[in-house]
Order: structure tokens, then C-alpha cells, then sequence
């Protein structure tokens, strides 16, 4: 499933999770390049917080100061809501 248009694959994967509550199982299998947003897509909080820092310090070494700015920002947008050893990766 190609996520061009998330607005109604994110509405199924909330009526999968809503059916998952309800005892009901289902498989679902996100898949993409680095960095499009699969776990942020899926609710991940600890794995957003995770993957943008360590994306973030990756742009520092190649000189990119703006991405690495814009990946701390998504880290931090997440922060909230994340267990304190993922925090502790900022």
C-alpha cells in the first residue's frame, strides 16, 4: 500500500488498532525508505524519538545543519509522549 495519500491508510490502522482492542488480530506490515515517517505513521513515539536523533547526529557528521535541526524538531514534537531511556537519546 502506497502511502502518497496517508489520510486513509492512517484511518484504517486506527480501526485496526481500535479492532486489536476489541480482541480482534490483524497483521499489518509498514515498509518504506528511511526517514518517511512509518513509525511516526504507526503512533511509534519511542521509535520517533529514536530514529530522529540518531538520523539528526548522522546530518550533523555530513555537514547538513538544517536537516539535522529538522529531525531534532520531529524528536521533539514526540518527546512527550516517550519513555525516559528513549529521552535520554536526545
Amino acid at each position: 500500500m502506497m502511502l502518497l495519500e496517508r489520510d486513509p491508510v492512517l484511518a484504517s490502522l486506527r480501526q485496526y488498532a481500535h479492532e486489536a482492542g476489541q480482541g480482534e488480530g490483524r497483521l499489518v506490515l509498514i515498509g518504506g525508505e528511511a526517514g518517511i515517517g512509518k513509525a511516526e505513521g504507526a503512533g511509534d513515539e519511542e521509535a520517533v524519538v529514536r530514529h530522529a536523533s540518531l538520523a539528526a547526529r548522522r546530518a550533523v557528521d555530513l555537514g547538513s545543519h538544517r536537516e539535522a535541526a529538522a529531525q531534532y524538531e520531529r524528536a521533539l514534537r514526540w518527546a512527550a509522549q516517550a519513555a525516559p531511556p528513549a529521552l535520554a537519546e536526545l
